[in-house]
């Protein structure tokens, strides 16, 4: 038996019909990986006159999986599509519409993929895979993102699917522009802000596992949604303009902001596109900071719903991506 290679593991997804329910893997990606663990909870005992402990039981078995990667205009669709909701592209090709907004007051509709890792060598498989959080690190000339997933119980040892892999195009993320204004309709007609040093984007806390009282359960059996956790924290210079959002926090008001990235062309007077727009109110001033000698601030933001714009969040991304 040959040795396993660490560095032929590969990662691959197959969109589930029914969440739970595995499917044959067909996509591979090129600037995001995953790494799936084996979690458990079994409960010890140590029986009355035992020194050490003397029986086990296995209680609830899932699996805990991170991902990261290269922020890609396409790959991302898969990670956004289970975290926040799942829409249906727009557009007849080359280039397709994804509006990715979650639902203010009732459930959203989650894409869950069966997850393919390892090799040809050994390789491991697991359900109702689902993105509970994601962190996009914004910096000059890129965006790095990690984050979380829940899965089922994983299958160990089965065979890795080598043939039907299709993977997306590579069109990478660069600079992100950011744009503030005290109306969403605003954003349309705000400048870039002129001293945008850096940013974190962090959107978690989204589901739970429903572990049911049930013999032939293996794993949890559904999900649920939770309040979520999304927080934006953008490093300004401390100029006027980067510390306008003082008077922001001290009038209780919302700020609508906007990231905004562009790719090259798809077709003819059609680029890639990234715009997520945020209604937010300021949580506290971070630090005072030195950035590459520019005197900056970072500023803690939670996203808010905005009865106004009817919207927490609203993301737009066109790409080459007809279906997941």
């Amino acid at each position: 038996m040959a040795d396993i290679a660490t560095i032929y593991n590969k990662s691959q997804l197959g969109v589930e019909t029914t969440a739970g329910t595995a499917v044959t893997v067909n996509r591979g990606f090129n600037s995001l990986s995953f790494t799936p663990e084996i979690a458990a909870e079994v409960q010890m005992f140590r029986a009355q006159g035992k020194k050490y402990k003397s029986s086990s039981k296995l209680r609830k078995e899932w699996s805990e999986i991170g991902f990261a990667g290269l922020l890609d205009f396409n790959e991302i669709t898969w990670i956004l599509a289970s975290l926040l909701n799942r829409p249906s592209p727009v557009g007849a090709g080359p280039n397709y519409a994804w509006g990715i907004t979650p639902s203010l007051t009732g459930p959203d509709t989650n894409a869950t993929y069966t997850l393919e890792t390892g090799s040809t060598e050994r390789a491991q498989k697991l359900s109702y895979l689902l993105c509970d959080a994601v962190v996009l690190n914004i910096d000059k000339g890129g965006v790095d993102f990690s984050g979380s997933a829940i899965g089922q119980k994983t299958t160990d040892d089965v065979v890795f699917t080598t043939s039907g892999i299709t993977t997306p195009d590579i069109e990478l993320v660069g600079d992100m522009d950011l744009y503030f204004a005290d109306t969403a309709a605003g954003l349309d007609t705000a400048d870039p802000v002129n001293r945008f040093l850096k940013g974190q984007l962090s959107m978690g806390n989204r589901f739970s596992p429903i572990w049911r009282i049930m013999s032939s359960d293996a794993s949890f059996a559904g999900h649920v949604e939770k309040a979520p956790d999304f927080m934006f924290r953008p490093m300004l210079e401390a100029d006027d303009e980067g510390m306008a959002l003082l008077t922001t926090m001290r009038t209780n008001a919302i700020k609508y902001a906007r990231l905004k990235a562009t790719g090259s062309e798809i077709d003819t007077g059609v680029d890639y596109d990234l715009q997520i727009d945020m209604a937010l109110r300021v949580k506290q001033p971070l630090k005072k900071t030195d950035k590459d000698g520019i005197y900056a601030i970072e500023w803690e933001m939670e996203l808010v719903e905005s009865s106004s714009w009817g919207n927490v969040l609203d993301i737009d991304l066109v790409n080459k991506v007809s279906t997941l």
